[in-house]
């Protein structure tokens, strides 16, 4: 018993070595955090660029941002660039040609290069410039809309027809109940009777 314990406990020391040693390689790579405008988001206006921050410092001259429209025409200005003056090098923008840019879906695609495990990686995301989906109207539009409804004139009414005399029936029921009630009686009387007769004979 004691050797299976020690098996078992021996087990779940390398199973929590294993996963503590597969966290850092699950978070590696220098991908996008966070970003403005936010990654799947949606704007009014295009913005004047786009800046992200990484996970992981990056190379500067490995790492860059590409914007493109939804006819996968670029409609950035080409400047990607890692800022420097980030001490960490987890900072990356790239600058918009908002003429260029009307209400639509907006592709960015990113590269890196980790400067912490030297590993390149690359993905994409998404944003929308204009009104959010769903906008509902406003109560004072959706009433101006709407059609004023016309009151139908009243309909005339018919004259009510002359009601039958109503016709009386024998209350059949009073009666049947009332003969029962004599019939009880009377046996009531006979039971009786037979028995002061049997009274009387002894």
């Amino acid at each position: 018993m004691k050797r299976v314990m020690a098996s078992i406990s021996a087990l779940m020391v390398l199973a929590v070595l294993a996963s503590t040693a597969l966290v850092p390689l699950a978070q590696a790579h220098a991908e996008p955090q966070s970003c403005t405008p936010a990654i799947d988001s949606t704007v009014e206006t295009a913005p004047d660029k786009i800046v992200c921050t990484t996970t992981q410092s990056m190379d500067p001259d490995a790492s860059k941002l590409e914007v493109f429209d939804a006819s996968g025409m670029p409609v950035d200005k080409g400047d990607s660039a890692v800022d420097l003056n980030d001490p960490d090098r987890k900072t990356i923008s790239v600058s918009f040609d908002t003429a260029k840019m009307p209400e639509g879906v907006y592709t960015v695609k990113w590269a890196t290069l980790s400067t912490e495990d030297n590993e390149a990686e690359e993905g994409e995301f998404t944003f929308t410039i204009g009104s959010p989906s769903g906008a509902q109207p406003t109560a004072a539009a959706t009433s101006a809309a709407e059609p004023t409804a016309t009151v139908a004139a009243p309909e005339p009414t018919a004259a009510p027809a002359p009601s039958a005399p109503a016709t009386t029936l024998p209350t059949t029921g009073a009666a049947m109940s009332n003969l029962g009630f004599v019939l009880i009686a009377l046996i009531g009387l006979g039971l009786v009777g037979f028995g002061l007769m049997g009274r009387a004979r002894r």
